[in-house]
């Protein structure tokens, strides 16, 4: 069981290399889409102590929107550098998910067939290619989903109770992100 999950998380790494892979190879930004900007910017100025009130660089001032994902950002922002983060945190992030999803699964007696085709097709799934390829909200609240699952299912007590606070950080990205 335990080289079958070895083999996961390698097939994982490399699945969510690929695109990092292919920007550097043609020569392009590793960092892409604007969503990774605004929050590498957000974060940035969070540790920096600077308002987030408004935003004036998107051309007309708006409120930001603040979500628990650009505390996470500004807090590994805080050791690393934010562009590296960029692209990182998402691959990080993509083989914990992929770990927790095989381990809840190991939770309800699934056959291992059926474990590792379930974590091969959650793998290959573009959804997940696309969410864990870039910096995003969404990549931290899929793990964080899964983190409060996996630690509510579990047979101690205060493992149950960790999960409820996490649950309560998944309502501020959003309520329709929450459901």
């Amino acid at each position: 069981d335990r080289k079958i999950l070895l083999f996961i998380i390698a097939f994982a790494f490399i699945i969510l290399l690929s695109p990092f892979l292919m920007r550097f190879a043609s020569g392009v930004s590793l960092m892409f889409n604007e969503e990774s900007y605004y929050n590498s910017r957000i974060a940035e100025q969070i540790i920096n102590g600077e308002s987030l009130i408004s935003d004036n660089l998107s051309g007309i001032i708006k409120p930001f929107y603040i979500i628990p994902y650009h505390y996470i950002l500004a807090f590994f922002g805080l050791f690393f550098n934010m562009a590296s983060l960029s692209y990182i945190l998402p691959i990080i992030f993509g083989i914990f998910s992929v770990i927790l999803l095989y381990l809840i699964m190991t939770y309800f007696d699934m056959h291992k067939t059926i474990k590792s085709f379930a974590a091969i097709f959650f793998i290959l799934s573009p959804v997940f290619v696309h969410t864990f390829s870039y910096s995003n909200h969404y990549f931290s609240l899929i793990f964080l989903v899964l983190l409060a699952v996996f630690l509510f299912i579990q047979e101690k007590y205060i493992y149950s109770i960790i999960s409820i606070p996490l649950v309560g950080v998944i309502y501020f990205y959003g309520l329709f992100n929450a459901l």
